[in-house]
């Protein structure tokens, strides 16, 4: 698939384009082709594709967030506890 990508992005060439230079007519590869569009494969890859997608904005937002918590508060949570130590040690 990468192969096949970099090729299409390289030519500026619709993968339909692709797909009729590498497979024969009435060849194997063109029939095993047409099964997996006739069993809706592309359309399902497409929204597998759209929702791992979409998941991984969410996970990515979440993670932020919790990073944000998890390191910050520690650290600043830290930083008063040795600014107290500080103040104590001054009296």
């Amino acid at each position: 698939m990468k192969g096949a990508a970099s090729v299409v992005l390289e030519t500026g060439d619709h993968p339909a384009l692709l797909k009729d230079a590498v497979t024969t007519p009435a060849g194997c590869t063109i029939d095993g082709i047409l099964e997996l569009e006739e069993g809706k494969l592309r359309v399902t890859l497409i929204k597998a594709v759209v929702k791992a997608t979409h998941r991984a904005g969410e996970l990515s937002s979440r993670s932020k967030a919790l990073l944000s918590i998890k390191f910050i508060w520690p650290w600043t949570k830290a930083r008063r506890a040795a600014s107290r130590s500080r103040r104590r040690l001054r009296r």
